[in-house]
């Protein structure tokens, strides 16, 4: 017997088997956990919190990835458009030689808000020595891309041939 029982059985002989089982269910393990069980609870949760934290965080700079790739493909389809948009509402007639409207549309591609990135401007022309378009390369984030737009033009019909489309 240990010192604390033979004190209860000294104490109180009548009481002894009852004040010996609750001192022996204070410091029984059944009544609560040990200090390691705590520690080890302990560092499982820090190991766990800390995964989490480094998955959510590597989520979000996935994340600002993504919305920075999405900026700059908005940015490229907005240059895109407004090249094509610009080179269809300049019309030239298909016989015209148009240097000085070309010229002008490039300059004005300059000097708009997508002048910015732009990198070279070329003159496309037909088989007849003709300007009827640009091909512009322009970058974004280090990235390079080209467009291609063709000036609008209508063919006339004369003579014979008007004839018979009209009966």
């Amino acid at each position: 017997m240990k010192n604390y029982e033979k004190n209860a059985i000294v104490a109180a002989p009548w009481m002894a088997a009852s004040r010996v089982a609750t001192r022996m269910s204070l410091f029984s393990r059944e009544s609560g956990f040990t200090m390691i069980e705590c520690l080890v609870a302990i560092v499982i949760t820090m190991v766990m919190a800390g995964t989490i934290v480094i998955i959510v965080s590597s989520s979000f700079s996935g994340a600002s990835s993504i919305s920075i790739s999405m900026a700059n493909t908005r940015e490229l389809l907005y240059i895109d458009r407004q090249i094509k948009e610009k080179a269809a509402d300049l019309y030239v007639p298909h016989w015209a030689s148009m240097e000085i409207a070309a010229n002008n549309f490039v300059d004005q591609l300059w000097a708009s808000d997508i002048g910015k990135h732009i990198e070279s401007v070329k003159l496309i022309y037909n088989s007849e020595g003709l300007i009827r378009g640009i091909e512009v390369r322009y970058s974004i984030e280090n990235n390079t891309f080209t467009t291609v737009a063709l000036f609008s033009s209508k063919s006339l019909v004369s003579g014979r041939a008007n004839f018979l489309f009209w009966g």
